[in-house]
């Protein structure tokens, strides 16, 4: 679940987390090869329990805990499939509005503590033996915005010094990680915040990309700068607006980063469902 370093959150922190973003299908697809096309055999849980949540409910929680229990606390079953098979688009073309709208509770049972590599080949096994998953990707061209350099320069960004790759291999190994928090208290070569505030620690162009959904579109990383960088975006969004005069994320990349969101086309990776079943809840 990408590197917030976060299990209890907030419903726009959750969005945020997501990071893959809601875009208008706007053309035909080609397809790509199917998720199912594989036919290695893929890790799976010991044991898993899946049943509904009530609806109202507060408390979100996701990814792996500790000791090799991963979990899933009152969120739809979208975002288990967009864990399992990523993709550039939020969207999921063909799934049935249960997938998108009713919560589920689910606990899994790891051995040890598995790399994310690994946990992402569980979930897909999660969706094929409890729900009968299956899908295909497509290619198809949306509105997206291009992450640019404004005309002024890149301002406030700085350049990170910890070897950010050798952090990410550490956390997927399950070994300690080594290195000293960033000064503005993100997570070490990761990122967290509330839908408000978001503060970098050491990430690339690519990923600050990832976490904006300016309008419900994907944002394409074309700054063309190389490295990893610590910084904090503070601005306010419609999920989560804000009583203070933030400003909106295209005001604040400007003023703040000396970034700017231009508007464009592209090729995205599109998840299509071709079939999925409820589970029977156990």
């Amino acid at each position: 679940m990408n590197n917030c370093e976060r299990l209890h959150m907030s419903a726009t922190s959750i969005v945020l987390c997501a990071v893959a973003l809601a875009a208008a299908s706007s053309s035909a697809a080609s397809k790509e090869p199917s998720p199912q096309a594989d036919a290695t055999v893929r890790p799976s849980f010991e044991a898993a329990s899946i049943k509904l949540a009530a609806e109202g409910a507060t408390e979100f929680r996701y990814g792996l805990e500790p000791g090799g229990r991963w979990e899933m606390l009152n969120m739809p079953i979208a975002t288990l499939i967009r864990s399992a098979y990523p993709a550039q688009s939020r969207d999921l073309v063909g799934a049935p509005k249960w997938v998108l709208s009713e919560p589920y509770i689910i606990t899994a049972k790891a051995e040890g503590i598995p790399p994310g590599d690994r946990v992402v080949l569980m979930l897909q096994s999660l969706l094929l033996e409890r729900f009968k998953f299956s899908g295909h990707y497509e290619s198809t061209v949306q509105p997206v915005f291009a992450l640019r350099v404004a005309s002024g320069g890149a301002k406030d960004l700085g350049l990170s010094e910890v070897d950010c790759e050798a952090v990410r291999s550490a956390r997927s190994e399950g070994r300690p990680v080594v290195g000293q928090r960033p000064s503005n208290g993100a997570p070490l070569c990761g990122w967290s915040g509330n839908g408000d505030e978001v503060r970098f620690g050491g990430v690339s162009m690519s990923t600050l990309a990832g976490t904006l959904h300016p309008d419900g579109r994907v944002v394409i990383d074309k700054t063309g700068l190389a490295g990893n960088y610590e910084f904090t975006l503070r601005y306010t969004t419609e999920l989560n607006p804000t009583d203070d005069d933030r400003p909106s994320v295209f005001t604040a990349l400007r003023e703040q980063l000396g970034l700017t969101l231009v508007p464009d086309r592209a090729p995205l990776r599109v998840l299509v469902v071709d079939h999925i079943e409820r589970p029977t809840p156990n």
